[in-house]
């Protein structure tokens, strides 16, 4: 383990960890839209996996870990077309329906503020 600093993820295992929870949290959106056209649930991981992959790259900016612009893109354009089909079968009041929308695209703008468009792209393996 090659250690170039102080700091807690100053380390070539830290910052692989990081990598690899990155990937991981990037894999299970892409795989839970997936399964979302097709499995009938309605509760999805998606925003939970997309507030965590804001949180690490707001968190460690200097590490330069991003997602790839497009991933974003698809993510958002597949969850809202899953979310709209899927709004009037969950029970909430309708401005809450509303409320949840907004959150929903706020999260994927925000997360694609963060973004890169040179960034590894997830299904490029």
């Amino acid at each position: 383990m090659a250690i170039h600093g102080p700091d807690p993820l100053h380390t070539d295992a830290a910052s692989f960890v990081l990598g690899e929870t990155l990937v991981a949290l990037q894999r299970r959106i892409r795989d839970d839209l997936t399964a979302s056209q097709s499995d009938r649930c309605l509760e999805r991981p998606v925003l939970g996996a997309l507030l965590c992959i804001r949180a690490i790259v707001e968190a460690f900016p200097d590490h330069g870990f991003h997602c790839h612009t497009e991933d974003i893109q698809e993510w958002r354009g597949q969850y809202l077309a899953w979310l709209d089909a899927n709004l009037p079968r969950i029970k909430l009041k309708s401005g809450d329906k509303k409320l949840l929308r907004q959150h929903a695209v706020s999260e994927f703008d925000r997360v694609e503020k963060l973004s890169d468009g040179s960034a590894y792209r997830l299904d490029e393996e």
